[in-house]
Parts: structure tokens; sequence; C-alpha cells
């Protein structure tokens, strides 16, 4: 198992040294919608990024990276949504940005 998808399963989402992030389980596609929703106004500094192999959204403010959020699909749905926002674990991610 990966460094991050330990990290996001102890906690729900990543929390850093700063307190960046809440230990928080969301359940709940509604649920999900509403956290993943607080992305929105970064939606267009976003890319699209493989970790792991997985789907995932990177999240820039002011050209750095400050949040990755990875998917896992099943069955053509996704299932999962894991958020990583340690600084301290950003530059460890096995990360491909896709191009547009």
């Amino acid at each position: 198992m990966s460094s991050w998808r330990s990290a996001s399963r102890r906690t729900g989402t990543d929390v850093g040294a700063d307190g960046v992030g809440a230990p928080a389980l969301v359940r709940g596609a509604e649920a999900v919608a509403r956290q993943a929703m607080m992305f929105a106004p970064f939606a267009r500094s976003s890319q699209p990024a493989l970790v792991d192999g997985e789907p995932a959204v990177i999240a820039t403010r002011e050209g750095r990276r400050f949040a990755v959020m990875v998917f896992t699909v099943v069955r053509g749905k996704v299932a999962e949504m894991s958020v990583i926002n340690d600084p301290a674990h950003l530059p460890g991610l096995d990360l491909t940005v896709l191009n547009d």
C-alpha cells in the first residue's frame, strides 16, 4: 500500500503539522460531493493527474500545489476520494501530470 493511501485511510484526509486538513471520514455521495465542492474555486488552476496510476486532480494556489485528490473508481463510478494536503507528503507522491 502506498504511503498516500495508508495516510488517508488512517485519517480520512491527510493532516499536516500545521493543522492543514481535518481528520474526518466522509461517507455517501452527497457528503463527498459537498467536500469536493470546497475545491471548486481552484478548478481553473487544477491539473488532471495520476497518482500510483489512479485518477487524481492537483489543486494549485498561486502556482503552487497545495492538495491532491485521488479517486478510486469501481465499475465506472467513484467509490472513494482521498485528499492529500499535507505539504510534507506532496513531494513524495508517485505523480504523473496529464496534459490537456
